[in-house]
């Protein structure tokens, strides 16, 4: 699940045990437009919670955004700009 994206890079919360300086190569999918960008992140935190109320276990890791040309930068802009729109007001 992706959460707390920026222009620099993304949360993703996931059960894989990816390590500091892994890199990933990520699709992020706008889930109103089905807009797609390819984007390679370096993994530079890992999270890991307990939820109290649920006894459930929440991981993820934080990625910075790496091997960012015009081209990816620009739609990164797109992609954020276009879920920032879709918010409800």
């Amino acid at each position: 699940m992706l959460e707390n994206i920026s222009k620099g890079g993304v949360y993703l919360e996931t059960d894989e045990n990816f390590q500091i300086q892994d890199r990933i190569e990520v699709i992020l999918v706008h889930s109103q437009t089905d807009e797609q960008v390819e984007v390679v992140g370096e993994v530079i935190h890992k999270r890991e919670s307990l939820d109290i109320k649920t006894n459930v276990i929440h991981r993820g890791v934080g990625l910075r955004f790496i091997e960012l040309y015009d081209d990816k930068n620009a739609a990164i802009k797109r992609f954020i700009k276009s879920m920032v729109d879709s918010l409800p007001v």
